[in-house]
């Protein structure tokens, strides 16, 4: 079977292991999962599962072990501009980020989960994981959330405000695998008011 509590990235092969014993000596008479021992996983959609092996002897006893396993995007990191944790992003209050990521590939665009992204005030050494923040704002509503074919990633846009000049925020994205994926940021006050609108 998978191992229980396992993480699988969606579509990676995993092979079923699994095997039965008798040990009151009439035999086994079956000895089955959701696959054959040997076969691939269902590892075609994010979400939790469940793999459950049962068997049963020739006297009529029955026995049955479960793993239980979660299968995710593969998410490895938001794209420039933004930098990943632990590394902090420095950014003048006001000017939008543009919020780039890949997943593997198309995987249409309900992959983030309602009423995210949101943003979290956090303490400037970054140490909190917050939970939950608010909704993160955006310039234009036609600039939601985009598969970029020619580039194979998404893209978004999170607009700051000024008022956040000397604060530090944190970012979260919450797909719909379950994960919450995160940044830091700090912001400064700018020279002049400018937005940075790129959403490529």
């Amino acid at each position: 079977t998978p191992l229980d509590g396992a993480v699988y990235l969606l579509d990676q092969q995993v092979q079923a292991d699994y095997a039965c014993t008798d040990e009151g000596g009439s035999g086994l008479a079956s000895c089955a999962g959701p696959v054959a021992d040997g076969a691939y996983l269902d590892t075609g959609t994010v979400g939790g599962r469940e793999f459950t092996v049962r068997a049963a002897d020739g006297a009529g006893n029955t026995a049955s072990a479960t793993a239980r396993y979660r299968v995710i995007y593969d998410f490895e990191g938001f794209l420039s501009p933004m930098r990943d944790r632990p590394r902090v992003n420095t950014w003048v209050a006001r000017r939008s980020v543009p919020i780039r990521f890949e997943l593997g590939g198309n995987q249409g665009l309900d992959v983030i989960e309602d009423g995210w992204p949101q943003v979290a005030v956090v303490g400037c050494d970054f140490t909190a994981e917050p939970e939950a923040g608010e909704p993160a704002r955006h310039p234009r509503w036609f600039r939601e959330l985009v598969y970029r074919k020619s580039k194979k990633r998404y893209a978004m846009v999170w607009q700051t405000d000024r008022r956040w000049a000397g604060t530090c925020r944190q970012f979260m994205l919450r797909l719909s695998d379950g994960t919450v994926r995160r940044a830091d940021f700090k912001f400064v006050r700018a020279h002049r008011d400018d937005d940075d609108d790129d959403d490529d």
